[in-house]
């Protein structure tokens, strides 16, 4: 079996792209947003040389994502008739293994079978959106800074590259890389790279979900002088000093209309009984 893995399979080589998450439940966050454009160019363009593979974990292993992707693309039937099914897939010598999605404890429990295709000569590279689980932990639930703090040391003894979507975020994970939660590391610490993110916000998801006229009807109600947050309800947001800021104001004699906008997140129980 090992033998197999290392020796290099006929063909292009394959670039397997973690979405497991995505694929589990699109929570329609920032990271889901960046994981669906950076997944769709990879999909619609392709990279020259290479196979571009979804992949998501399942009972303990790397499975192809095709029937995802296939529904997220929005084949048609005559298209999804001749695509293999989803199995269990490994990666050869020569492949790329890329963790554009965000997949904390998942990740952290595979280190081991990460080790071992690094010895077998695959390489490994994971999107960094940010550090903030271990910057401003009380911001989060304590089993979610847990999970990340297990995703970022596996991630720094396992990772050829460090993708970030920002200077500033690879200027922090260049300082976290080599801290006390990065443990022992064979061999030289991952390369610390970024690229900025798009704003091709119209092509977010390459199935339309429709609703442009429920859509217009909200955009009507929205008001014309007043402040509009979107963000999902939690502590970083700062939604509740903002909203104290506006009672504040309109108590010395201001008008306006304020709307919040985003799902419910975590450790906001303290603004939904204030306000």
């Amino acid at each position: 079996a090992a033998l197999a893995a290392m020796l290099r399979r006929a063909g292009p080589r394959t670039l397997g792209v973690d979405v497991t998450a995505l694929a589990l439940h699109d929570l329609g966050t920032g990271i889901q947003r960046v994981t669906r454009n950076v997944l769709r160019l990879l999909l619609v363009n392709g990279v020259q040389g290479w196979r571009v593979e979804p992949v998501r974990l399942n009972y303990g292993r790397y499975w192809a994502a095709r029937g995802f992707a296939a529904q997220w693309l929005g084949l048609d039937s005559l298209a999804l008739s001749g695509l293999p099914e989803d199995a269990p897939i490994e990666p050869h010598s020569g492949d790329v293994w890329f963790g554009l999605d965000l997949v904390t404890d998942g990740v952290h429990q595979h280190e081991p079978v990460l080790r071992e295709w690094r010895e077998q000569g695959i390489r490994l590279g994971y999107m960094v959106h940010d550090l903030l689980p271990l910057q401003q932990p009380q911001w989060f639930p304590a089993q979610a800074v847990e999970h990340f703090a297990g995703w970022w040391g596996t991630v720094c003894r396992t990772a050829d590259v460090l993708v970030c979507n920002s200077q500033a975020t690879a200027q922090v994970a260049r300082e976290y890389a080599q801290g006390p939660l990065s443990g022992v590391r064979e061999g030289p610490w991952p390369v610390v790279m970024a690229f900025g993110l798009g704003a091709d916000l119209d092509h977010g998801d390459p199935q339309p979900h429709g609703g442009s006229q429920a859509q217009g009807a909200a955009h009507d109600r929205l008001p014309t002088d007043g402040v509009l947050m979107v963000g999902t309800i939690e502590p970083r947001k700062n939604q509740a000093r903002i909203l104290r800021a506006m009672v504040e104001a309109q108590a010395t004699g201001a008008r306006f209309t304020g709307v919040f906008a985003g799902n419910a997140g975590w450790l906001n129980g303290a603004f939904r009984e204030e306000f």
